[in-house]
């Protein structure tokens, strides 16, 4: 297109909707959303503003009201080779849907997170500045518990021992962080049988030595005083075991997105030696290979994929 075709407009739509946000002072202590999303009335002004192009017809519009001046029509594609120092790929991870019933307290006790929630937590933008912190009372808990929880709907055979596998991963991964955040922190995984992938749930488990391991199904979660302690229940090898923490954390049901496997397979990757990163330690993985979104691609893929 020829400069001289784009013309400036002085009859534009109304200026940009602002997002309603949650004050400062709410949010800080919660996990409440930031922007609170438009009314039905801002919405459909927003609508408004649309110029409609459904394909570039050259007319120029969204070069007259692109205010930094970023479109250039004079522009030619062009292949450009760049050396950087790390690689950060974001097509992101499947969550499915724990099954957090009534019996795993989520809801009911403010202690009881979930892995993302943690990773709000653990954030330095996130409720606590990066501060490892109880919601219920803003104390620093001295015993925490990670539970690899089952997905919902249930899945079967290779798909619940994959599963698991990769929810046991990043459930050590925050409890790692979460010791390294609060010296003298006691942090326990507990995790269902894992069945044929026992054998490398120990070079897991060798990269967080402070994180302890333990095996069995959850059965309930309970607050045992008011101080807010919270008794955990589980059954091991027909055995019912009890114990008691200050925060419980349930991590359940991650997947490799089809976005990731298909980028792993373009680069020749193997997510088998992918090591989890919670969000808020991602950028110390820029400047060491290639960044799965939080996810660090360690050892022998690492290398491969340079």
């Amino acid at each position: 297109m020829r400069t001289r075709q784009v013309k400036p407009f002085s009859d534009m739509p109304s200026p940009r909707a602002v997002m309603p946000e949650v004050a400062v002072a709410k949010r800080v202590g919660s996990f409440v959303e930031v922007e609170e999303g438009f009314s039905e009335e801002h919405a459909r002004a927003e609508a408004k503003r649309c110029l409609s192009c459904r394909g570039c017809l050259g007319c120029g519009l969204c070069a007259a009201v692109c205010q930094p001046g970023a479109i250039d029509f004079s522009q030619q594609d062009e292949e450009m080779e760049l050396v950087v120092g790390g690689i950060v790929l974001t097509p992101g991870i499947r969550r499915s849907a724990p099954m957090l019933s009534d019996g795993l307290g989520y809801g009911k006790y403010h202690d009881v997170l979930t892995g993302p929630e943690f990773e709000l937590v653990l954030s330095e933008q996130g409720p606590f500045g990066g501060m490892v912190l109880r919601p219920s009372d803003g104390d620093v808990p001295a015993r925490a518990i990670f539970l690899v929880c089952d997905v919902s709907p249930p899945v079967t055979g290779a798909g619940l021992s994959e599963s698991r596998y990769l929810s046991l991963r990043y459930a050590v991964e925050l409890a790692g962080s979460a010791s390294a955040r609060v010296s003298g922190m006691e942090v326990v995984v507990l995790c269902p049988d894992l069945g044929k992938r026992k054998r490398r749930v120990a070079s897991v488990i060798a990269r967080h030595p402070s994180v302890q391991l333990w095996h069995g199904d959850v059965r309930s979660i309970s607050q045992v005083d008011s101080e807010g302690m919270l008794a955990v229940e589980w059954s091991e090898r027909g055995a019912i075991r009890r114990d008691e923490f200050e925060m419980v954390v349930l991590c359940a049901g991650l997947k490799f997105s089809p976005g990731v496997c298909r980028w792993a397979r373009k680069l020749g990757l193997r997510l088998d030696d992918v090591v989890f990163w919670p969000a808020a330690r991602a950028v110390e993985a820029v400047g060491q290979g290639i960044v799965l979104s939080g996810l660090k691609l360690a050892g022998d893929a690492l290398t491969k994929g340079r």
